[in-house]
Protein backbone atom coordinates (compact mmCIF):
# COMPACT_ATOMS: atom_id res chain seq x y z
CA UNK A 1 0.00 0.00 0.00
CA UNK A 2 0.95 3.38 -1.03
CA UNK A 3 0.84 6.73 0.55
CA UNK A 4 -3.25 8.53 -0.09
CA UNK A 5 -2.93 12.05 -1.35
CA UNK A 6 -5.72 14.13 -1.23
CA UNK A 7 -6.38 15.58 -4.71
CA UNK A 8 -10.15 16.95 -4.43
CA UNK A 9 -12.97 16.73 -2.04
CA UNK A 10 -15.85 14.64 -2.56
CA UNK A 11 -17.70 17.34 -4.50
CA UNK A 12 -19.81 17.64 -8.13
CA UNK A 13 -19.60 21.33 -9.38
CA UNK A 14 -22.67 22.61 -10.32
CA UNK A 15 -23.95 25.20 -11.97
CA UNK A 16 -27.29 26.74 -12.06
CA UNK A 17 -28.60 27.31 -15.94
CA UNK A 18 -32.13 28.67 -17.10
CA UNK A 19 -33.97 26.46 -20.00
CA UNK A 20 -35.28 27.84 -22.79
CA UNK A 21 -38.90 26.42 -22.81
CA UNK A 22 -38.49 23.83 -25.99
CA UNK A 23 -35.50 22.01 -23.88
CA UNK A 24 -37.72 21.99 -20.28
CA UNK A 25 -39.40 18.56 -21.45
CA UNK A 26 -36.03 17.22 -22.66
CA UNK A 27 -34.34 17.96 -19.35
CA UNK A 28 -36.87 16.42 -17.42
CA UNK A 29 -36.12 13.41 -19.18
CA UNK A 30 -32.61 13.44 -18.95
CA UNK A 31 -33.42 13.70 -14.90
CA UNK A 32 -34.89 10.55 -15.55
CA UNK A 33 -32.74 8.79 -17.36
CA UNK A 34 -29.93 9.47 -14.60
CA UNK A 35 -31.97 8.28 -12.18
CA UNK A 36 -32.39 4.89 -14.24
CA UNK A 37 -28.84 4.89 -15.04
CA UNK A 38 -28.00 5.52 -11.01
CA UNK A 39 -30.39 2.40 -10.19
CA UNK A 40 -28.88 0.44 -13.08
CA UNK A 41 -25.41 0.99 -11.97
CA UNK A 42 -26.18 0.45 -8.25
CA UNK A 43 -27.92 -2.95 -8.99
CA UNK A 44 -24.75 -3.89 -10.83
CA UNK A 45 -22.64 -3.11 -8.13
CA UNK A 46 -24.83 -4.68 -6.03
CA UNK A 47 -24.58 -8.26 -8.59
CA UNK A 48 -20.98 -8.37 -8.28
CA UNK A 49 -20.29 -7.77 -4.23
CA UNK A 50 -18.50 -11.54 -3.70
CA UNK A 51 -20.47 -13.79 -1.87
CA UNK A 52 -17.85 -14.06 0.78
CA UNK A 53 -18.54 -9.69 1.67
CA UNK A 54 -20.64 -9.08 4.86
CA UNK A 55 -24.02 -8.85 3.82
CA UNK A 56 -24.54 -4.80 5.50
CA UNK A 57 -22.53 -4.07 2.46
CA UNK A 58 -25.55 -5.27 0.02
CA UNK A 59 -28.50 -3.35 2.37
CA UNK A 60 -26.57 -0.54 2.09
CA UNK A 61 -26.12 -0.49 -1.82
CA UNK A 62 -29.98 -1.77 -1.24
CA UNK A 63 -30.92 1.28 0.80
CA UNK A 64 -29.54 3.79 -2.24
CA UNK A 65 -31.63 1.66 -4.37
CA UNK A 66 -34.93 2.92 -2.23
CA UNK A 67 -33.72 5.98 -2.28
CA UNK A 68 -33.91 6.47 -5.96
CA UNK A 69 -37.65 4.82 -5.72
CA UNK A 70 -38.61 8.11 -3.24
CA UNK A 71 -40.57 10.51 -4.55
CA UNK A 72 -38.10 13.21 -2.95
CA UNK A 73 -35.42 12.53 -5.15
CA UNK A 74 -37.63 11.03 -7.74
CA UNK A 75 -40.17 13.61 -8.40
CA UNK A 76 -39.50 16.94 -6.85
CA UNK A 77 -36.45 17.28 -9.41
CA UNK A 78 -38.63 16.83 -12.14
CA UNK A 79 -41.21 19.34 -10.88
CA UNK A 80 -38.33 22.01 -10.05
CA UNK A 81 -36.89 21.90 -13.34
CA UNK A 82 -40.47 22.33 -15.25
CA UNK A 83 -41.54 25.06 -12.73
CA UNK A 84 -38.20 27.27 -12.05
CA UNK A 85 -36.89 26.44 -16.08
CA UNK A 86 -33.23 25.36 -14.08
CA UNK A 87 -31.15 22.55 -15.26
CA UNK A 88 -31.40 19.31 -13.55
CA UNK A 89 -28.18 19.16 -11.85
CA UNK A 90 -28.83 22.36 -10.32
CA UNK A 91 -32.62 20.67 -9.43
CA UNK A 92 -31.40 17.67 -7.67
CA UNK A 93 -28.88 19.77 -5.79
CA UNK A 94 -31.14 22.27 -4.17
CA UNK A 95 -33.56 18.94 -3.74
CA UNK A 96 -30.58 17.58 -1.87
CA UNK A 97 -29.81 20.78 0.48
CA UNK A 98 -33.42 20.39 1.94
CA UNK A 99 -33.02 16.62 2.72
CA UNK A 100 -29.79 17.41 3.87
CA UNK A 101 -31.55 20.09 5.98
CA UNK A 102 -33.58 17.88 7.59
CA UNK A 103 -31.42 15.74 8.61
CA UNK A 104 -29.38 18.14 10.02
CA UNK A 105 -31.82 19.02 12.13
CA UNK A 106 -32.44 15.65 13.55
CA UNK A 107 -31.26 14.99 17.46
CA UNK A 108 -29.70 11.90 16.83
CA UNK A 109 -26.43 11.41 16.02
CA UNK A 110 -26.98 8.15 13.83
CA UNK A 111 -30.42 9.67 11.73
CA UNK A 112 -28.18 12.97 11.04
CA UNK A 113 -25.01 10.47 9.85
CA UNK A 114 -27.70 9.72 6.98
CA UNK A 115 -27.19 12.63 5.08
CA UNK A 116 -24.32 11.51 3.93
CA UNK A 117 -26.34 8.13 2.35
CA UNK A 118 -28.49 11.36 0.43
CA UNK A 119 -24.93 12.67 -0.36
CA UNK A 120 -23.69 9.57 -2.05
CA UNK A 121 -27.02 9.02 -3.79
CA UNK A 122 -27.31 12.68 -4.90
CA UNK A 123 -23.38 12.54 -6.17
CA UNK A 124 -23.74 9.30 -8.18
CA UNK A 125 -26.89 10.82 -10.09
CA UNK A 126 -24.69 14.72 -10.82
CA UNK A 127 -21.93 12.60 -12.11
CA UNK A 128 -24.24 10.93 -14.92
CA UNK A 129 -25.83 13.89 -15.80
CA UNK A 130 -22.75 15.78 -16.13
CA UNK A 131 -21.14 12.93 -18.12
CA UNK A 132 -18.98 12.09 -15.54
CA UNK A 133 -19.64 8.43 -15.41
CA UNK A 134 -21.38 5.74 -15.31
CA UNK A 135 -18.34 4.09 -13.88
CA UNK A 136 -17.75 0.67 -15.56
CA UNK A 137 -16.32 -1.33 -12.83
CA UNK A 138 -17.26 -0.32 -9.56
CA UNK A 139 -16.70 -3.54 -6.83
CA UNK A 140 -15.48 -3.39 -3.37
CA UNK A 141 -11.88 -4.20 -3.05
CA UNK A 142 -11.22 -7.39 -1.73
CA UNK A 143 -9.07 -7.48 1.31
CA UNK A 144 -9.74 -3.93 2.05
CA UNK A 145 -11.97 -4.51 4.65
CA UNK A 146 -13.69 -1.02 4.48
CA UNK A 147 -17.18 -1.27 3.13
CA UNK A 148 -17.10 1.73 1.20
CA UNK A 149 -13.99 1.21 -0.87
CA UNK A 150 -14.12 1.05 -4.79
CA UNK A 151 -12.02 0.31 -6.90
CA UNK A 152 -12.87 1.86 -10.88
CA UNK A 153 -11.31 1.36 -13.87
CA UNK A 154 -11.90 1.58 -17.24
CA UNK A 155 -12.24 5.33 -17.77
CA UNK A 156 -8.69 7.02 -19.32
CA UNK A 157 -9.45 10.00 -17.13
CA UNK A 158 -10.02 9.68 -13.71
CA UNK A 159 -8.61 9.98 -10.71
CA UNK A 160 -10.39 8.74 -7.04
CA UNK A 161 -10.36 10.47 -4.08
CA UNK A 162 -12.02 9.20 -0.54
CA UNK A 163 -14.21 11.21 1.56
CA UNK A 164 -12.51 12.39 4.33
CA UNK A 165 -15.13 14.20 6.39
CA UNK A 166 -16.96 10.80 6.84
CA UNK A 167 -18.20 10.32 10.11
CA UNK A 168 -17.41 7.20 12.44
CA UNK A 169 -21.16 5.76 11.83
CA UNK A 170 -21.10 6.65 7.95
CA UNK A 171 -19.42 5.00 5.46
CA UNK A 172 -17.15 7.21 3.57
CA UNK A 173 -16.80 6.27 -0.64
CA UNK A 174 -14.43 6.52 -3.68
CA UNK A 175 -15.12 8.92 -6.43
CA UNK A 176 -14.46 8.70 -9.89
CA UNK A 177 -13.76 12.66 -11.29
CA UNK A 178 -13.50 12.79 -14.74
CA UNK A 179 -13.96 16.03 -16.97
CA UNK A 180 -16.61 18.10 -16.78
CA UNK A 181 -19.00 18.48 -19.89
CA UNK A 182 -21.42 21.30 -19.75
CA UNK A 183 -24.78 21.75 -20.92
CA UNK A 184 -25.18 23.91 -24.25
CA UNK A 185 -28.87 24.29 -23.74
CA UNK A 186 -28.97 27.95 -21.77
CA UNK A 187 -31.46 30.83 -22.42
Amino acid sequence: MGRAHILQRDQVDISEYCLKEEYIVEEVRRFEHAVLTARQQLRAIRDHIPPATAADIAAFIDTHLLMLEDSALTQEPARLITERRCNAEWAVKIQRDALVAVFEEMDDPYLRTRKDDVDHVVNRMQRILLNQGPMRHEVPIAGCGATSCWRMTSHPRIRCSCNITASRRSRPSTVARPHIRRSSRVA
